[in-house]
């Protein structure tokens, strides 16, 4: 297939977009125009002439393909919003150590659901008393049958455990949401919301989902400051 003739203009989205990667920033497709001063539809002439469907597409994919450049570093991966991870990381970490010896649930589903036993083996390993949510104590904590505590959960939609959130937070419960934006409606009702980026694959460019992968790395990075601030070896 012969690759499309790039304009100027075509060159200069391009390299913003390689420019944005880099600094972990996302803008919307009209920030973009505004930021180059071309119209909103030059930007989806341009994603459509290189083969995908909209902004959204051509940001994403491309994102992958740059990201894949930059030199790897924890503190630099645009996977983890704004590079605000170890800020997000401390916050958590309070939050957790705040409740080691009161109530303490975690939730996750989907492809990230085996950090749901992962959490409540880490947890217990440092002297926490973590218990998976269920419906049975959902229901318990609705009608005030158990002290209010803290709830971690890890959705990439932040859509699928927002109902069992919302009851939680009702009834007084204070939230820690993991998911793949800060725009989820998870995150908008969590004290603490920590976005970890994945990218969606489009039907004819696949792109591996590494959310929970990502995940687990930033797990671990919480539980290294946990034992840090504790400041006892991990197993001792």
């Amino acid at each position: 297939m012969k690759e499309p003739k790039l304009t100027a203009n075509d060159e200069r989205i391009l390299n913003e977009v390689r420019r944005m990667v880099g600094n972990g920033e996302k803008l919307t497709c009209a920030q973009l125009a505004q930021r180059l001063n071309i119209a909103p539809s030059t930007v989806i002439k341009t994603a459509r002439k290189m083969g995908f469907s909209g902004w959204n597409d051509m940001y994403y994919s491309l994102s992958q393909q740059y990201s894949e450049e930059l030199p790897l570093s924890i503190d630099n991966m645009d996977s983890f919003g704004e590079g605000r991870l170890f800020e997000k990381n401390h916050q958590l970490t309070v939050a957790l150590l705040e409740f080691k010896e009161k109530t303490l649930m975690v939730a996750s589903v989907g492809d990230s659901e085996f950090l749901e036993d992962y959490l409540l083996d880490m947890l217990w390993r440092r002297g926490f008393c973590p218990v998976r949510l269920s419906t049975p104590l959902r229901r318990a904590a609705e009608e005030g049958m158990m002290a209010p505590g803290l709830c971690l959960f890890v959705n990439e939609s932040g859509i699928a455990l927002f109902d069992a959130a919302g009851k939680l937070k009702e009834a007084g419960w204070k939230l820690a949401a993991v998911t793949s934006s800060s725009d989820t409606p998870l995150s908008g009702i969590s004290e603490i919301s920590v976005e970890i980026r994945n990218r969606k694959s489009s039907v004819n460019n696949y792109l591996p989902n590494f959310f929970a992968a990502r995940v687990l790395i930033f797990l671990e990075l919480l539980f290294v400051e946990i034992d840090a601030i504790s400041k006892r070896p991990f197993g001792k």
